[in-house]
């Protein structure tokens, strides 16, 4: 693993990694290398570790959007009339 650094579209961290012996410099979210069991039999177990902490992470972050979005939308109906 090169570097890692939050993406200015979305709000995830975008890793680089280099495999070794090659040149070439591939971009990847964290849940794009947690579910690409090639790359991670690759990753030392410091950087799986934060692999698997940061996909947990976003999708914590992602379940509390949808629930605030969820929330807001039950609130803005009106109640049944019995």
């Amino acid at each position: 693993m090169l570097a890692k650094r939050l993406s200015e579209n979305h709000d995830n961290l975008m890793f680089a990694l280099r495999r070794k012996g090659s040149s070439k410099v591939e971009i990847k979210t964290a849940a794009q290398i947690s579910t690409n069991k090639d790359i991670l039999a690759h990753l030392d177990q410091k950087d799986a570790h934060m692999v698997g902490f940061t996909t947990a992470t976003e999708q914590a972050v992602e379940e509390r959007k949808q629930m605030a979005q969820l929330k807001k939308q039950i609130a803005s109906l009106e109640p049944c009339q019995a």
